[in-house]
């Protein structure tokens, strides 16, 4: 007993040297964090070991209740099989120390460390048991590191440190590099793996990722610092992706249905064909021309293939040692490791056509397990190999397409993504994969002329576009856009051609030392209203909750007055659970309830704040007062009302945030019978002075000018920094979010499962399945009418006479911003093959056949001439439109339905 006692114990260290051998100063390892400490102690499971570590938890257990009787004697250092308390399973311990009980009721305990997992526990000598030696003489699982050329920030690691470490790593597969070893400790890196995930290519590591957070310090950054993998060089990159659009392509690599590669056919496929001719000339003549004798990760380079002894692009994208490269075929998809006298210098001839392999995800499949087998990859090479597919792109992600593959044959288009769910392989979470065999249908081909016994409605405006049809005389109608959102197109200001003058728009004016302006430029309009449809769409469907709210925090709130989500900061917090918001991108103030506030997801920091503030510079409120007199805000904001054109030029530096500016507006000047009308720029600074409300500061005044495209520079890098800062509040935030990833590093035995393994597209399999929302199956009602007097504008008036009224003050910016928000999502998408099948009362968005734009609708009937009748729920009419013309991804599902469905009191046919 004692001997085999005593060789468990000596065998622990030879084991673990053993286990750990294989892993050398400089190679890199797949694995995955099973226990922490701090940064500076925790443990990790290569990969590769996760069956061997299952199957001896099984066999443990097994023979730990087989054999019940605890030992005679326990030793300091001995090897036992021990029970943990939680799961009741039996582990593999190491005694640290024993500890006497006092009580003569009482067992003695013992300190123990689970060698296969890292965690310790305290427990009585009943829960030993002995451990036979087939199970003694394996190595010890866990494998211990510590982050290697860092330090605590303040000296000690801190809980949050230890907390965001558990947040990258936990329940992920991270490539571990090891950059020293002493003793029985790994000195590493980690990072993420490349391409695991659509957001980041390349490793991010955690090292880095702890000192930017400031909860630790290089130290020697220069020294130790890791190169970064990037996967694909930007002379490489392909941009000309729209979603929506069909493009045929071939497959050329198969990872995972959340991983593979295509090819575009045409003109790309020729260009290819060409270029790959054209290299293999090149350096099959030249035997050692161009050598790289010292490869450097993310480098392009041409790369000899060992299948075929052919050259291809390449990059390189990892060095494991022993003078082998990991390289990445860029027209393809593919990896292959080979030794580095198979690389040469690319030519530049060759680096001027975009890498060629599309990085594609198929859109609405799941795994059936935690991950994709190799089976289902098999399946895919098998029913995509030399074949000519269609692929539409459902979203276009920074280096990923999500996409829908069909294969046409002449009578059916085979749907590959639902082929594979239909096969076992997948779980279908989305129309894209609903179905297989999608039969073409005549009205794909040729266009189904109108039934001659289609019934005519009774009033013309049926057959109107589905807006306003009997628009109000008024000069502004509820089809015009709101003014935040108006297009460079709508307006017809003349930008002074002054270099030192930017062309803004007054968001408000609440004094002359606060207002609040938008910079006046197509591009940004275009990016601000595309980010208003994206705050809408993410937010209608994601929710979280922060415990404590601050002042000055970030966030997304939702608008009592306008119904929408918008970009604010928390000014004030009031009582009731109500909280007053800034609106950032319009200059709004408003007080919400806090439920109506969200967590600013880091994708919304991305973008600069939409109003910038300003002050009008070189003056100051006459009577030598510190607050500017109501009279004098007054008449600042009657002037900027009067002017529409208005531009503004910094004068001096920043302060408190605020622009100094002068503040340009254009007056046109009619003339007389022998003049010509004229146009005449002057400033409100100047404006107020001259009307006794203000007066010049000495100095101030004289200031000269800052040239515009200085302000602009210098508008970006302020908001590059507060970008930075942004980040670090969400990271702040985020901690709080009920339901987030639990962080502690609990001393338990973490079990070999796979739920939170990372996807190829970063976001874990577990989470994205969890954020695949309930299937909607009608539009929300329209909000009940609570004023009995209001002004309606009608648009359509049906068979049984009920008339379809909008209220005017109340719906026309949302029924703008929904024509907007479908425009932009589907202007120039292709129907798919599940788009023509339709069926009453299913949701759509529809195109109209007279404006061709789009609009929310609902299918009422489906004809035998394969036509559909669909109501335009915004405006009441029915129509009958081509399957074609309707799709089923539906969108803007968080707004209610605009129009009202009336009748007049008091009288009947």
């Amino acid at each position: 007993m004692s001997t085999t006692q005593s060789a468990a114990a000596t065998n622990t260290t030879r084991n673990n040297r053993k286990h750990s051998g294989e892993l050398v100063k400089g190679s890199t390892e797949i694995v995955k964090v099973c226990h922490i400490r701090d940064p500076s102690c925790f443990y990790v499971h290569r990969v590769e070991d996760a069956g061997t570590i299952d199957n001896l938890s099984d066999e443990l257990t097994k023979h730990a209740n087989s054999f019940t009787s605890p030992p005679d004697s326990v030793l300091t250092n001995g090897l036992y099989i021990v029970q943990f308390y939680q799961d009741k399973k039996w582990y593999r311990a190491r005694v640290r120390s024993i500890h006497p009980s006092t009580d003569p009721k009482s067992e003695d305990m013992a300190d123990i460390l689970y060698v296969d997992y890292g965690n310790a526990e305290v427990v009585p000598l009943s829960r030993l048991r002995c451990i036979p030696p087939r199970f003694s003489n394996l190595p010890a699982m866990a494998l211990h590191c510590s982050l290697f050329g860092i330090v605590p920030a303040n000296g000690k690691w801190s809980p949050e440190s230890v907390k965001c470490l558990a947040i990258m790593v936990n329940g992920y597969h991270v490539k571990m590099y090891v950059m020293d070893h002493s003793h029985d400790t790994f000195k590493v890196d980690l990072c993420q793996i490349p391409g695991e995930t659509f957001d980041n290519d390349v490793p991010i590591s955690v090292r880095d990722a702890l000192v930017f957070l400031e909860h630790a310090c290089f130290l020697d950054e220069e020294k130790f610092k890791i190169p970064k993998v990037e996967r694909n060089a930007q002379f490489f990159q392909q941009r000309d992706f729209q979603k929506g659009t069909a493009i045929n392509v071939v497959v050329s690599h198969v990872d995972s249905p959340h991983s593979f590669y295509v090819q575009k056919l045409g003109d790309h496929a020729r260009y290819l064909s060409s270029l790959m001719q054209d290299m293999e000339k090149e350096y099959s003549s030249a035997v050692n021309k161009g050598l790289i004798y010292k490869p450097q990760i993310g480098m392009p380079c041409a790369a000899k293939y060992t299948v075929d002894k052919r050259w291809y692009r390449a990059k390189i994208i990892d060095l494991p040692g022993n003078k082998m490269v990991e390289v990445y075929y860029v027209d393809f998809g593919n990896q292959e490791v080979i030794p580095w006298t198979l690389l040469r210098k690319i030519q530049p001839q060759f680096l001027r056509i975009a890498a060629q392999g599309i990085h594609c995800s198929m859109s609405d499949v799941m795994p059936k397990q935690q991950q994709w087998t190799q089976d289902v990859a098999n399946f895919m090479i098998k029913q995509t190999a030399e074949k000519v597919l269609k692929l539409y792109i459902d979203e276009v992600q920074r280096h990923q397409l999500k996409v829908t593959l069909y294969y046409p044959k002449n009578d059916i288009d085979l749907c590959i993504n639902g082929l594979i769910v239909r096969e076992g392989f997948a779980t279908s979470v989305g129309v894209s994969s609903s179905l297989v065999e999608y039969h073409k249908m005549d009205s794909l081909l040729y266009t189904v002329p109108p039934p001659l016994t289609t019934k005519v409605q009774p009033t013309k405006s049926s057959k109107k576009k589905p807006v306003m049809n009997v628009k109000s005389q008024s000069s502004v109608g509820a089809s015009n856009p709101p003014p935040h959102m108006r297009t460079s197109e709508e307006t017809t200001e003349v930008t002074p051609e002054d270099p030192f003058r930017l062309e803004v728009k007054v968001l408000s004016c609440p004094s002359p030392s606060c207002i609040y302006v938008m910079l006046i430029n197509f591009s940004e309009q275009i990016k601000k209203f595309c980010l208003m449809c994206e705050l809408q769409e993410f937010y209608s469907s994601s929710r979280s909750h922060v415990d404590k709210w601050e002042v000055n925090n970030k966030c997304s709130a939702f608008s009592v007055k306008r119904k929408m989500w918008y970009r604010a900061i928390v000014i004030e917090l009031l009582p009731d659970d109500q909280a007053k918001v800034f609106m950032k991108d319009f200059a709004e103030v408003e007080t919400v309830p806090i439920l109506n506030l969200q967590l600013l997801d880091p994708k919304f920091l991305q973008i600069r704040d939409g109003a910038i503030k300003c002050h009008l510079a070189g003056i100051k409120a006459a009577g030598d007062k510190n607050e500017w007199p109501t009279l004098a805000c007054e008449y600042l904001n009657e002037l900027i009302d009067k002017y529409s054109d208005t531009c503004i030029a910094k004068k001096g530096e920043i302060e408190d945030n605020s622009l100094p500016v002068e503040l340009w507006v254009k007056r046109i000047i009619c003339g007389g019978p022998l003049e010509p009308t004229r146009e005449e720029w002057f400033t409100l600074n100047r404006q107020l002075i001259d009307q006794g409300l203000a007066i010049p500061v000495k100095g101030e005044s004289e200031a000269e000018s800052i040239p515009s495209l200085q302000v602009l520079r210098e508008l970006e890098e302020r908001s590059e920094e507060t970008i930075k800062d942004n980040v670090t509040e969400w990271l702040k935030l985020s901690s709080q979010i009920e339901g987030s990833s639990k962080t502690e590093s609990s001393d338990v035995p973490i079990e070999s499962n796979d739920d939170g393994i990372s996807d190829i597209d970063g976001t874990s399999i577990e989470d994205e399945a969890a954020a695949i929302p309930s299937e909607i199956t009608d539009w929300l009602p329209a909000l009940p009418i609570t004023k009995k007097q209001f002004k309606a504008v009608p648009t359509f008036v049906d068979d049984e006479c009920y008339i379809y009224l909008h209220d005017y003050e109340q719906n026309s910016d949302t029924l703008t911003i929904i024509g907007n928000a479908l425009h932009s999502r589907f202007k120039k998408s292709e129907p798919k093959p599940h788009d023509q099948y339709w069926f009453p009362n299913q949701l759509c968005i529809a195109q109209y056949h007279t404006d061709k734009k789009w609009y929310r609708g609902k299918v009422m009937q489906v004809n035998d001439d394969r036509t559909v009748k669909v109501m335009f729920v915004d405006y009441g009419n029915v129509e009958e439109c081509k399957a074609s013309e309707l799709r089923k991804n539906i969108y803007m599902t968080h707004i209610p339905i605009q129009s009202h469905k009336c009748f007049l009191k008091g009288i009947k046919p």
